[in-house]
């Protein structure tokens, strides 16, 4: 299983690989340029992607839109999206289900919830 990690902030990303690494997921890369991360999705398969929202260069609900075009002209299969974010606004949860967001954790997250939203992959 391949995995794509994108946040702005370093330590969370260092956090999500340490917890990732702890049940023994080893496969991801991690990026906290959303532009690079898009880049590297147009070119690798990936079976989940871990974002954050509110990144500088393109925020997160930008991040899902471009995910979803890249789906659409590569042909690509759809990632399970799992969103991690510091607000708990409703409407932007909602604008994140509509762009394809499969779980969606509230900072800051506990690693028993980070490791269900990524097993939860396997059971659909």
């Amino acid at each position: 299983m391949n995995i794509l990690i994108v946040d702005d902030d370093n330590s969370t990303v260092k956090l999500f690989e340490y917890y990732l690494l702890q049940f023994h997921y080893s496969n991801f890369e991690s990026f906290t340029d959303s532009s690079k991360a898009i880049a590297s999705y147009s070119l690798k398969e990936y079976d989940i992607i871990i974002t954050d929202l509110q990144m500088p260069q393109i925020d997160g609900i930008a991040f899902l839109q471009k995910i979803n075009e890249i789906n659409i002209e590569l042909k690509k299969k759809q990632p399970y999206i799992i969103v991690v974010t510091g607000s708990i606004v409703e409407s932007l949860k909602q604008k994140c289900m509509e762009q394809g967001c499969n779980e969606f954790l509230v900072k800051p997250v506990r690693i028993n919830n980070f490791i269900n939203a990524v097993r939860n992959h396997s059971k659909i």
